[in-house]
């Protein structure tokens, strides 16, 4: 994904936090405050969670009638070929009896669930399709999906559905800590666990050396020991994001 996106990620913020609750951190700033925390555990994380609706307007990615499965959308592979996917097998039995592949249509995913899809006008109903692998649509009911399209009309198939990672149930917590923090220093808070600027602190004769927050940042943490685990566990290799792959020769849905 290529933005933010907050979507089941109700931030959990311990009671006990004073900073929470105190007057100078009104509602406003508490909403700002939890956007700002989710937006930047989001991004430390490798951009990997979060949950988004798209509608697509899919469009031809296979031939009508073929012997062969694709890998994914525009490329083809026979069943003999090492570098079938690991779902080769089961997806294969699964379709045994498709003779018509637009009876298969592929969205851009993890598919987390679907909405709804309109074809013709019609909404299509939801007992005659099932969805296979996190992608892939397979109609049950014996008809096909209207992939041939022309953008340029209105479209004869429409799929609006919710993809994505969904956040972990403790990130809720996590954010929540940030959150508190954040609050500290919003309010100056002597006890806040933020990094601040400067690396050397000198007291009664004594210097404490303290990492600045920009070193923090280099490497992917916020300084604060609960949330860095945190990012650590779900991101060790410290990625900028997942991985993606792209190539002319894909053919992909029109997103509306």
């Amino acid at each position: 994904m290529s933005v933010p996106v907050f979507d089941g990620l109700p931030v959990q913020v311990d009671p006990s936090c004073a900073a929470w609750t105190d007057a100078r951190v009104t509602p406003a700033e508490q909403t700002r405050i939890e956007t700002a925390a989710v937006s930047l555990l989001w991004s430390l994380s490798g951009e990997q969670f979060g949950v988004t609706t798209a509608t697509a307007r899919p469009r031809a990615p296979w031939p009508t009638k073929s012997t062969v499965i694709p890998s994914w959308p525009g490329s083809h592979f026979n069943s003999s070929q090492a570098q079938a996917p690991w779902w080769w097998g089961e997806f294969q039995a699964f379709t045994s009896g498709i003779q018509d592949y637009r009876m298969v249509l592929a969205l851009t995913g993890p598919v987390v669930e679907i909405v709804e899809i309109i074809q013709d006008g019609e909404t299509v109903d939801p007992d005659g399709y099932t969805l296979f692998g996190a992608r892939f649509l397979v109609r049950t009911d014996g008809k096909v999906w209207h992939l041939w399209q022309n953008l340029a009309k209105p479209a004869t198939l429409t799929v609006t559905y919710r993809r994505g990672k969904p956040w972990p149930a403790y990130a809720q917590i996590v954010a929540g800590t940030l959150c508190c923090e954040m609050a500290k220093d919003f309010i100056s808070d002597p006890s806040c666990k933020l990094s601040k600027m400067a690396k050397t602190i000198t007291r009664e004769g004594i210097s404490i050396q303290l990492p600045a927050i920009q070193e923090f940042i280099a490497a992917g943490l916020t300084g604060i020991p609960e949330v860095d685990r945190w990012i650590r566990t779900v991101n060790p290799n410290g990625l900028a994001r997942s991985a993606r792959v792209y190539s002319p020769d894909l053919m992909t849905n029109w997103r509306v």
